[in-house]
């Protein structure tokens, strides 16, 4: 019989403080997910970086063998995952050093409307377009307005350098 290949997004485990954490699984097939081995997403690249959650710092201490599903599983894992987002962790496993990021100031038009001016920390001038573009767009959301197909645009990005 034949059969369909679909590709599908690895399950998110947490999204913190700009780090993305997703599922690994054995030979990339959803169903056989990696119990130990996790990815965080490096967004210069939107490449992800593997790594085995037994490895960092505090894996020892948390008690799972009483968990008799995943979810349990994860939801006691989640305050290590989010330390290291917090602490560093996943940003010397992507090789990111610390300052590496700047600055940005992202003007954004929307035909017939006014500009308007976003801070944006960013590594890249590419990451800091799209920030501002999805604060511009939340921005009206949270109006009242509907989250359609704005028409906004990128006039001008500015570093601080």
């Amino acid at each position: 019989m034949p059969y369909r290949t679909v590709q599908m997004s690895p399950e998110e485990i947490l999204d913190h403080a700009g780090y993305r954490i997703v599922r690994v699984y054995k030979n990339d097939d959803y169903d056989q997910p990696l119990e130990y081995w996790m990815a965080v997403e490096n967004e210069a690249d939107g490449e992800y970086e593997e790594f085995d959650i037994r490895e960092l710092p505090g894996y020892a201490d948390i008690k799972l063998d009483d968990c008799v599903n995943p979810a349990c599983r994860l939801e006691r894992l989640r305050p290590l995952l989010e330390l290291a987002c917090e602490n560093g962790t996943f940003r010397r496993m992507l090789g990111i050093e610390p300052g590496e990021e700047r600055l940005f100031f992202v003007d954004v038009g929307r035909i017939s409307a006014r500009e308007l001016t976003f801070e944006v920390r960013a590594r890249t001038e590419e990451q800091a377009r799209d920030k501002a573009l999805d604060m511009a767009v939340n921005a009206d959301f949270s109006k009242g307005r509907e989250q359609g197909n704005p028409d906004y645009e990128v006039m001008e990005v500015r570093g601080d350098s």
